[in-house]
This record gives structure tokens, C-alpha cells and sequence, in this order.
């Protein structure tokens, strides 16, 4: 019998350590109480009697069962961590063809092109194949075309998206267009410097696994995470605790708010909605980013010379048409391509000839802003943004991406000194677009005309440094010139939809009020009570209206946020009382709040740049009763 009871033991053992560790646990269990319940309480005398018989026998056989634990706990760990890695599922349509499992398919990437196999291109072997099915995944043989399947092995091969074929001389699909842009901005950080690595590698997988993500590390050595708003972002770092970076403490700092900085027409009436005399306008325009210099301006050409004084640049600045605008913003994938240095890109001469008579179609829609003689120069900022440089110097035309249309006619006219330092031009026009003089933050719908490069000193030409006297230059003529303009702030604004009932439609509006939100319409759908909202809600106050709104309707309101556009913060960050009705009505401390300076000030002020602030104004000396006695 004792044997018996042995070989039954061994036998259940080798059954439970083929099975998983969660259903061993539950086998367990039934098994002990079935034992308990169907043998009877021994006696004392029956105890001795059997521990005398298995003594000898344990000698000899702990060996063996010390190996048997130490292989099912070896199996339980194996088992263990296979339950908690991470499987990458790729989202897969078949265009053409059958798809199988085993296959071995080239991936292609968005910028691959035939021509040049050796770039964007890798080969990989498919693994499972699955049917979604909610939540479930049913594996499958084979899929035809207009199937839509998930597919295993793929980790490693694709970044955002990629194109699958089994011929390398298939061209690939561009890539994936989102409707919703990335607004949100945070800097993550971990609480041990020694965790960073595996922080780095997790902001990677998150990466690769939402589309909407994007990941990157600014110049002063912060990774920042971008999503698309307040909920998105507490869902993908619940992502990071909890999958992609397990075990790391990571410390998120609040939303960095993204601005864009612009000039407008110059205003014809003031706040109070009176004439605006030039005297006026002259005195607005004066504030301390000027540096403590006096700018002097030609009807707002700014002149400004290098640093060994040989070379002087004026430039001029002026607010961008909408149109323009609208089509830099249509067009920024063509101008990317465009733009691509080396060889990876042929633009034929047609192609930029079509794309230079749009946008200056565009730019002279409403008013003639641009005339033939001027030539586009640059884009900024990173070559496609939406700011434009103009010119009328035959050297400065055969720079930037439109030199192909100029190279015949400004040929025998090129200055060959000028010609040496146009890149220097170029980039100091660049490094002003990418961070405006307001607060650092990147500009929009402004133009530039460099309108002339004089030479003031015979002095020796090309001395050491001289490029970066030429970048720094232009830099701050730029910079200038775009302060001598009306300056205003830009903010990005949220599209809202929401579906609530009439009972709770007022409290909705209580909510979009109190967040300076903007109601476009507001339409009941047919046959129902239910209402849908559309308004504008600026991201500045977009964090925590999904809870509040929740709240306030008991959870029968749920928002639908989506990135719109920019909108002009309409009033001047630097606005003071300079008209007589404005003094009369604000008062010589202008005790008003100026939200556009406020805004600026706070993100000067995260940014480490100088802020005028005063702690004291008009203080009075106040004195006690007690005193006085």
C-alpha cells in the first residue's frame, strides 16, 4: 500500500508541473481536502509504527525529491515570466495575395523607394497569425485579401508603420496620417539616476505601441513625452508603470503648454475702442526686450551690423496672409520631400515652379504683397515651418529650395562675396523662427525681407568667426524687427463635441464659461433629448474639464477633445495706458489683468529668462494707532 501511495504521488507531481502555475495552485487544493476527508484519524501507536518503516526510505530518497522541487520551481519561474512578457501584436490589412504564418516578407518603410533597397528596408519571418475578436485573439492559417489580422515577429522591424511584401521592388505606402496632433507636452524623470536606461527603453516601446505618441529629448537633456491631451497622457504613463517600465519610479512634471508667437496688422483702435494716433503706436512698441537699445526703424526696416562693423543687414517684417498660411500648412509633407538633402530626392523643375506660383497665388490673393522681383529665400523654421524669408539680392536668390527657378536669370548679377556667407543668412533666419524673442517659443504667419546687405568698412573680409558675427547678426535683426511690429501670442485650441441631455445642457454651459471657452452650435439630434455641443476650448484650460464636466452632469456628459488650430491671444502682452480715454479708464498702474501677459511671464519664467516684475509699487508707510500715541 505504501508504495502504492507513492507511485500516486509521483504520478499527480509529473501532472502538476506540466500544467500552469495558476491551475497547478487550484489542483492543489482539491486534492489536499479530498485526503483530509476520506482517511480517518491515526493513532498514536499507528504514527510511530509508520514513521519507523519511511525513515530508512527518506535517507535515500531526499536526493531525488530535492531535484523534482528544484526543477518544478525552475518550471514555475520559466512559466512565470512568459505570463508577464510582452507580446507585440502588429495591426495588418492584406491588400493583395495570401498571407501565412512562417511566411519571410520584406519590410518596407514609409520613405523606402526601390532605387535604393539598402535604406529603410529589413526582412523578417512572420510568426502567429490571430482574428481579432474584442478582446480575443483566434489564431488563423491563412488570410486573404481585405482581411484584417494581427501578426506576431514583427518587434524591432516597424516603427510607426511599414508596408509588408514579398518583393523588395514593391513600393512602400507613406505613412500613417493622423487626424489628432500630439499638443500635450511633460518631462519625465526617474527617481534613481540608475533607472534611466530602462525609463529611455520604456518611452520607446510606448512609442512604437501608440501612434499617437511622439517621444523625444529636448537640448537640455529632458525626455518629454507629447499626447494628445489630458486623458491620453494618464493613460499612457499608467501604460509606462505598469508595462513598458515595471518597478521604475518615474516623476512627471507638470504640462509644459505649447505657444506660437506672431505679429498682426497694426491695430486702428485702442482698447476702448478709440483711433490709435502713430505717436501712440510708437510708444507701445517701446519694452524691455529691446535690451535697454533704441531701435531706429525705417517704416519698420531694422538695420544691424556684425560685431567687427563691415557689414550691415536690414530687415523688414510683416504679418503672413491666411491664405499663405493655410497652404504652408497643406503642403508641409511636399516641402519636407522638397527639402531633402543628398540625393534621396529629385524635385523636377515643374514640380517647384507649380508649388512657387501656389504659394505666391496665395500671397497675393487678398492684397499684392509679394512682388515678382522678390524671391522666396527659406522656409522656417527646420525648412517647412510657416514662416517665409524674402529677398530682392540677386545673391540671396540662388539660396533655399526655389534656387533652381532663379539660377538663369540672377547668374551674371551674384555677388561673390555675399555668395560666401548666404548659408550664415540662412541660418540665423532659421534660429529666430525656431525660438521668437517673446518667450523662446517657436514663431508663426510671420514674413521677413532681407531687404538689402550693405558693406560699411573695408576691413579684412573673411577674419576667424566671421560666420557666426553673420548668424548673430541676422539673429537679432530679425528679432528686432519682429518686436518693432504688434506682437501677439498664439494658443492652441481644442475642438470640442459632446453629447448631453437637456436636463443637464445648462450645466454645460456653466462649465465652458468658466474655462473662456468659445460655443459654436448646439443642435438637438432627432428623436431624443440629447443636444450636441460644439465649441473651442483653449489647452490652457483644458486640464481637468473631462472630470469637472463628469461632475457637474453626474457622468452624463462625456467630451470629445481634438487639436483645431492656433488662435491670436487678442490682446498685446506689452499693453500699458498711452491714449488719454485709456488713462482716464484703466488709471496710470493699468490694475486690469493682461492674460496674454501673464501667459508670456509664466513660461519666461519656467524657461529661466528674464521677467520685469515689480514686488513694490506705491508703497505707503502705515503706522499703528499705538504708535501715534
Amino acid at each position: 500500500q505504501q508504495q502504492q501511495q507513492q507511485n500516486e504521488q509521483h504520478s499527480s507531481t509529473q501532472q502538476l508541473s506540466q500544467q500552469t502555475p495558476a491551475a497547478a495552485e487550484s489542483a492543489e487544493q482539491p486534492q489536499e481536502e479530498d485526503g483530509k476527508s476520506s482517511s480517518a484519524a491515526p493513532t498514536q501507536e499507528q504514527q510511530e509504527e509508520k514513521q519507523q518503516e519511511t525513515n530508512p526510505k527518506e535517507e535515500g530518497e531526499g536526493e531525488g525529491e530535492g531535484e523534482e522541487a528544484v526543477e518544478e520551481a525552475a518550471e514555475e519561474a520559466a512559466a512565470d515570466d512568459n505570463k508577464d512578457a510582452l507580446v507585440w501584436v502588429a495591426f495588418v490589412r492584406v491588400f493583395s495575395g495570401t498571407l501565412r504564418p512562417g511566411s519571410t516578407l520584406h519590410v518596407l518603410g514609409p520613405k523606402y523607394h526601390p532605387s535604393k533597397p539598402d535604406q529603410h528596408h529589413s526582412v523578417c519571418t512572420v510568426g502567429n497569425m490571430y482574428l481579432f475578436m474584442g478582446r480575443d485573439l483566434l489564431p488563423l492559417d491563412t488570410a486573404g485579401a481585405g482581411t484584417v489580422v494581427g501578426l506576431t515577429g514583427l518587434q524591432g522591424h516597424i516603427l510607426k508603420s511599414a508596408t509588408l511584401s514579398s518583393s523588395p521592388l514593391c513600393p512602400s505606402f507613406a505613412g500613417m496620417y493622423m487626424h489628432v496632433k500630439p499638443i500635450v507636452r511633460v518631462a519625465l524623470e526617474t527617481a534613481r539616476i540608475s533607472d534611466m536606461a530602462a525609463l529611455k527603453e520604456g518611452m520607446r516601446l510606448l512609442s512604437q505601441a501608440d501612434p499617437c505618441v511622439e517621444v523625444y529629448v529636448q537640448e537640455t537633456g529632458e525626455h518629454v513625452l507629447v499626447t494628445v491631451g489630458e486623458v491620453h497622457l494618464e493613460r499612457c504613463l499608467t501604460d509606462l508603470r505598469e508595462s513598458f517600465c515595471p518597478g521604475v519610479e518615474i516623476h512627471v512634471s507638470p504640462p509644459i503648454i505649447p505657444f506660437r508667437e506672431t505679429v498682426i496688422p497694426p491695430p486702428s483702435v485702442d482698447m476702448l475702442n478709440e483711433s490709435i494716433s502713430a505717436d501712440n503706436t510708437a510708444e507701445r512698441q517701446q519694452h524691455y526686450l529691446f535690451g535697454g537699445q533704441e531701435v531706429k526703424d525705417d517704416h519698420g526696416i531694422v538695420t544691424v551690423s556684425t560685431s567687427n562693423r563691415q557689414w550691415a543687414f536690414k530687415v523688414k517684417a510683416w504679418p503672413m496672409p491666411n491664405d499663405a498660411l493655410k497652404w504652408l500648412d497643406d503642403n508641409i509633407d511636399k516641402i519636407r520631400e522638397c527639402n531633402r538633402s543628398g540625393s534621396e530626392a529629385v524635385v523636377a523643375e515643374s514640380v517647384l515652379q507649380q508649388m512657387n506660383t501656389e504659394l505666391r497665388q496665395a500671397l497675393n490673393r487678398e492684397t499684392q504683397t509679394v512682388p515678382e522681383d522678390m524671391g522666396i529665400i527659406a522656409l522656417g523654421p527646420r525648412s517647412c515651418g510657416p514662416n517665409i524669408l524674402f529677398s530682392r539680392l540677386p545673391s540671396a536668390k540662388c539660396q533655399g529650395m526655389f534656387a533652381p527657378l532663379h539660377a538663369a536669370d540672377t547668374a551674371a548679377a551674384v555677388d561673390p562675396d555675399l555668395q560666401r556667407f548666404m548659408p550664415s543668412v540662412m541660418l540665423g533666419f532659421q534660429l529666430t523662427t525656431q525660438a521668437g524673442p517673446l518667450c523662446e517659443e517657436p514663431m508663426r504667419a510671420v514674413c521677413f525681407e532681407l531687404v538689402d546687405i550693405e558693406r560699411t568698412d573695408s576691413g579684412e573680409e573673411y577674419e576667424a568667426g566671421f560666420a557666426g558675427q553673420v548668424i548673430a547678426a541676422v539673429k537679432e535683426a530679425t528679432r528686432l524687427a519682429f518686436l518693432v511690429q504688434p506682437v501677439r501670442l498664439m494658443m492652441a485650441m481644442l475642438a470640442c463635441d459632446l453629447f448631453v441631455p437637456s436636463a443637464s445642457l445648462g450645466k454645460v454651459y456653466v462649465v465652458l464659461n468658466k474655462r473662456n471657452s468659445r460655443i459654436l452650435s448646439d443642435e438637438m439630434t432627432e428623436g431624443s433629448d440629447n443636444f450636441l455641443v460644439k465649441a473651442m476650448v483653449p489647452v490652457t484650460e483644458s486640464f481637468g474639464f473631462s472630470s469637472e464636466l463628469r461632475s457637474k452632469t453626474s457622468g452624463l456628459a462625456m467630451p470629445q477633445l481634438m487639436f483645431s488650430h492656433w488662435e491670436v491671444v487678442p490682446m498685446d502682452p506689452f499693453w500699458v495706458p498711452s491714449t488719454a480715454e485709456e488713462l482716464l479708464h484703466y488709471g496710470e498702474k493699468a490694475d486690469a489683468p493682461n492674460i496674454a501677459k501673464r501667459m508670456m511671464e509664466d513660461v519666461r519664467k519656467r524657461k529661466g529668462l528674464y521677467v520685469e516684475e515689480k514686488i513694490v509699487e506705491h508703497a505707503e508707510k502705515q503706522r499703528t494707532l499705538g504708535r501715534n500715541k
